[in-house]
């Protein structure tokens, strides 16, 4: 049986036969929008969706990746990660259900987004969130951190954090993120050991 994605093929390819449009000379985002209105999706919708998360409300990976660059180009002195990752969500879905598991994330969104701005924190994916801060003090960061841990205890979740600040001189945006992700992870491997 054919999925969506052969109907909206099928649709551009008669549409663009009807209309003698040739499709390789058109932008893809605006192929895209016209697949949209053809088949009754919103644009806006669709638009908004591309860069943030549908259950947080926060960015996404997708608009972290697009815009990286733009955001960091603030930064005068330093540049801070913040990389998280819920513990517990599988199990949690697995005893009380997925809208439980998406209470927990929707929680650390924000908490995220309340300490570092809604355009500055982002859901990686699955359990995974970043959040970013450009020229603030390490021991700032880190106390915003604690506090988020705190008000998620409160609320009986847990969530590990690995932090890596680089100064702009410095910057790698890669390298930057495998080591704030190689500290949650380290954080999480202390989670489990005391757990």
């Amino acid at each position: 049986m054919p999925g969506i994605g052969t109907v909206i093929n099928v649709t551009a390819i008669i549409c663009g036969g009807l209309l003698g449009l040739n499709f390789g000379h058109l932008l893809k985002a605006r192929v895209q929008d016209i697949l949209m209105v053809a088949c009754g999706l919103d644009v806006e919708k669709s638009e908004f969706l591309s860069e943030n998360d549908f259950a947080t409300g926060i960015r996404n990976r997708n608009y972290y990746q697009h815009e990286i660059n733009n955001l960091l180009q603030a930064a005068q002195e330093s540049v801070t990660y913040v990389f998280c990752d819920v513990n517990g969500l599988h199990e949690t879905n697995n005893k009380f259900g997925h809208e439980a598991g998406d209470r927990m994330l929707i929680a650390l969104a924000s908490e995220l987004a309340k300490s570092f701005g809604q355009d500055m924190s982002f859901r990686f994916g699955g359990d995974e969130f970043l959040a970013i801060t450009l020229d603030e003090r390490l021991d700032k960061v880190q106390a915003k951190s604690d506090q988020i841990l705190s008000n998620l205890r409160k609320q009986c979740y847990h969530v590990s954090i690995g932090i890596k600040q680089a100064k702009d001189d410095h910057l790698n945006v890669s390298d930057l993120l495998y080591q704030a992700d190689k500290a949650m992870r380290k954080s999480k491997e202390e989670f489990l050991q005391e757990s």
